[in-house]
């Protein structure tokens, strides 16, 4: 087992971004072990996860024909740490966003149906979420029988013009038992 006190010595120095590529090579050889100190397991997982990042580094620069830029672990850190952050933010941003259009769609339905409940098989339902669908669905079949109400009327209302129209009582009558037909 290695130096517990070194290995945190040396997990200290990789967060300050001051170690070297053979302390980093230490780290994740102490992480991939099964002999970890029992206080610095929770950083495990991370370890083993940049080792294998690392691993497959070292194999996508030795596929490639041209040689791996001069670049310090720190700054490669840095730019970990910043492409992880920047993800973090957007993540972050996407969350606060849906969360306001939640809240505000809530706020909507609140105002449009404050009160309204409906039972359902028994039980009474008074979500709004739950609501909203059910009662749309009522106001759009409540609307096609308006529409149909409207053009029964209009159709009563040109018989009735028609009939109002004929100057005999006889031929309004015959006209009037074939339309009640």
């Amino acid at each position: 087992m290695m130096n517990s006190n070194h290995i945190k010595q040396l997990t200290k120095k990789f967060f300050d971004g001051d170690t070297t590529l053979e302390e980093e090579q230490t780290l994740y050889a102490y992480f991939a072990s099964d002999d970890i100190e029992p206080s610095l397991m929770s950083l495990r997982d991370m370890f083993r996860d940049l080792a294998a990042l690392h691993d497959m580094a070292i194999t996508a620069d030795i596929s490639t024909s041209t040689p791996p830029p001069a670049t310090t672990t720190k700054a490669k850190r840095r730019s970990m740490w910043t492409a992880i952050s920047t993800a973090a933010a957007v993540i972050l941003l996407l969350v606060i966003v849906k969360s306001a259009s939640n809240w505000h769609e809530e706020q909507q339905l609140a105002a449009l149906y404050e009160g309204s409940y409906m039972i359902i098989d028994g039980k009474r339902i008074d979500n709004l979420r739950e609501l909203k669908p059910e009662i749309e669905k009522s106001l759009s079949e409540a609307e096609k029988i308006e529409r149909l109400m409207t053009a029964d009327d209009a159709a009563r209302e040109a018989e009735l013009d028609i009939l109002n129209a004929m100057s005999s009582d006889e031929e309004r009558k015959r006209i009037e038992m074939m339309i009640n037909e």
